[in-house]
């Protein structure tokens, strides 16, 4: 018995000793990578896929590699733009914030919706308001007015074109479901909707004939004055469920100093979340809504993409000690070519991300945010298994190699640590 503790004891010096080696070796190989990884590698493993781009990774703000072919170039940050526009938004409200829309009566018979730019507006917000109006006004009414007077309109970004796709819509202080309709086309030629909380409306259904069999989601950029209407019917066919109904006409209507005002009605979803569908799903409407509402804080009414661009200049400068003259800035959703950034600007923006790490969605593995033009491939973000560096990686060429890239990235900065 004796002789079996010995043993035993013998059995567990060896191995304490031998996983405090393997801890000690551990950590010692942890340390030396994480004083400085093999950028020689990094570089051979990317720089076959950057034809004409530059690829950034620092630590904390400090530059560790930086592979350009053309060092004083600022590039096109295409949708990675929305990452500072996200930090933009969030100083200039915190990120409880709820968008609003105001609601009035007008000689006990019309009813006025005036948009202040809720960017967030779609079918689910038009029910629970209509909910919140049931008792404080008649149910039966006679004209819808619609006061869309806060900004300009209509409001076409810098990039946006005549088309149907959703990532060309316009912008406007009372526009809903992101200036498009989602629709779906039968074999048959039947039109319905593709979302069961939207009912079909009489310009959709008249949208609906024109387009392919299959779901569609298309903006009303073609004409304004469609976009326009298209936000009073969708609000009758849903109101009209709440047995809110109106017997007279949808107008546009300024509002008027007698008008009796009823409800300030809040966005359920608070500028957080709104800022994570928007960088998620990279909603160009979203992003330049915020834009112009963030002007609309100090200016009131009137508000246009030149006017709101001033104040966000100014916060690049105050924030980052960048020039205004030196940035290169027209809109917010980054559909502009014109914009133009370079990859130490955008490095400053990664860093002071930090505070809202939950911001961001995955690509390749990486938490980060994507941007895309033709011919302009952009990926910035955090890498490691602690999203402890910072990368921008801008590519202005024929050749999309950004999925390569990312992936490179990623198994670098995995297998070395």
């Amino acid at each position: 018995m004796i002789g079996l503790r010995i043993n035993q004891q013998k059995l567990l010096l060896t191995a304490t000793k031998l996983i405090l080696a393997l801890l000690i070796q551990k950590f010692f190989l942890g340390l030396a990578f994480a004083v400085e990884p093999e950028w020689e590698t990094l570089k051979k493993r990317v720089q076959p896929h950057i034809q004409k781009g530059v690829l950034l990774v620092a630590k904390s703000g400090e530059t560790r590699f930086h592979y350009t072919t053309d060092p004083e170039r600022k590039w096109i940050p295409a949708s990675t733009l929305k990452v500072p526009l996200a930090l933009f938004a969030l100083d200039v409200w915190e990120e409880n914030h709820h968008f609003q829309t105001e609601v009035y009566l007008r000689e006990n018979q019309d009813l006025l919706i005036r948009g202040l730019g809720d960017p967030f507006f779609v079918s689910e917000e038009i029910q629970l308001m209509g909910k919140e109006l049931r008792g404080k006004i008649p149910s039966k009414m006679r004209h819808l007015l619609l006061d869309n007077t806060a900004f300009s309109f209509p409001l076409k970004a810098d990039g946006v074109e005549r088309s149907r796709n959703p990532y060309d819509a316009l912008n406007g202080a009372l526009l809903v479901n992101f200036n498009t309709a989602s629709l779906e086309k039968h074999k048959d030629g039947t039109i319905t909707s593709a979302e069961k909380q939207t009912p079909l409306t009489p310009i959709t259904i008249s949208l609906g004939k024109q387009i392919r069999p299959g779901k569609q989601r298309i903006n009303l950029a073609e004409d304004p004055d469609i976009a326009q209407r298209y936000s009073g019917e969708l609000m009758q066919a849903i109101w009209k469920k709440s047995e809110l109904e109106f017997t007279g006409e949808i107008k546009n209507s300024q509002k008027q100093q007698n008008d009796q005002f009823i409800l300030q009605y809040k966005s359920s979803k608070t500028l957080k979340e709104i800022l994570q569908a928007m960088l998620k799903y990279s909603n160009n409407f979203i992003a330049n809504q915020i834009l112009l509402s963030a002007s609309l804080e100090r200016e009131k009414s009137s508000i246009d993409f030149e006017s709101s661009i001033i104040p966000w200049k100014v916060w690049w400068q105050n924030k980052f000690g960048i020039n205004q003259e030196k940035i290169n800035l027209v809109e917010a959703s980054g559909i502009s070519r014109k914009n133009e950034l370079s990859e130490h600007d955008m490095l400053k923006v990664l860093e002071l991300l930090r505070k809202h790490p939950d911001l961001l969605s995955e690509y390749q593995g990486l938490k980060s945010k994507t941007g895309s033009l033709k011919g302009i491939y952009s990926l910035v973000g955090y890498a490691g298994k602690r999203d402890e560096w910072e990368f921008v990686l801008f590519l202005e060429q024929e050749k999309n190699t950004r999925e390569k890239i990312a992936k490179e990235i990623f198994s670098f900065f995995s297998n070395g640590e």
